[in-house]
């Protein structure tokens, strides 16, 4: 059977270069916003290449665990290669500010889709959730744990595929599914498991 997309709903084409990055990156504006950065869409000329990077915001790396946490981020993502996880491509540090070079998502997440008060059908709802699940289910068996699966963490591109984002709260098990439980409360309160809560 044929899978139902999502209408694309893209942005307005992107402005001239304001800035290069690493000699082959030029960031062409602001695409999204997080508690730890800025995400840009930017352009790879060494590989012809749309991509995004999240820039960690100064004072939020001027603390040394914050910085390591970013950091964590990306050696995480590094070790997930799935089509329905967005992926990273480099570390870059540069003029003391770090960035994550990852996939570009021609599209915008979930969370906005659901903002605009529209009931998403039976058929797009299954779909988006057979693409989280695949993709939350391959974090599993590479001993990665999300913390924060949430709307505005799920992104669909202009094809209607859902894709996942921001692991900046995972974790990686490392001996036993029991170590999740002292690792400590974390991830967005509208969104977590009830035994965190308690």
């Amino acid at each position: 059977s044929r899978e139902r997309r999502l209408p694309a709903t893209l942005s307005a084409p992107a402005p001239a270069p304001t800035k290069w990055l690493d000699r082959k990156f030029d960031l062409r504006g602001i695409i999204g916003q997080g508690g730890m950065g800025q995400v840009y869409e930017a352009y790879d000329h060494e590989l012809d290449r749309k991509v995004a990077i999240k820039k960690m915001l100064p004072d939020i790396q001027a603390i040394p665990e914050n910085r390591e946490r970013f950091l964590n981020e990306a050696h995480i993502i590094a070790r997930l290669s799935h089509p329905f996880i967005v992926g990273i491509h480099a570390i870059v540090q540069e003029e003391g500010c770090l960035y994550l070079v990852l996939d570009y998502v021609d599209g915008r997440p979930l969370s906005s889709y659901l903002g605009e008060g529209k009931r998403l059908d039976l058929k797009t709802t299954q779909g988006i959730l057979n693409h989280v699940c695949q993709a939350v289910e391959y974090a599993h068996r590479n001993q990665v744990l999300h913390r924060d699966l949430k709307p505005s963490n799920i992104l669909m591109d202009s094809s209607g595929f859902a894709k996942v984002t921001d692991f900046g709260l995972s974790r990686v098990v490392k001996d036993s599914m029991s170590n999740a439980a002292i690792i400590g409360m974390s991830g967005t309160p509208a969104f977590m498991a009830p035994e965190q809560h308690l």
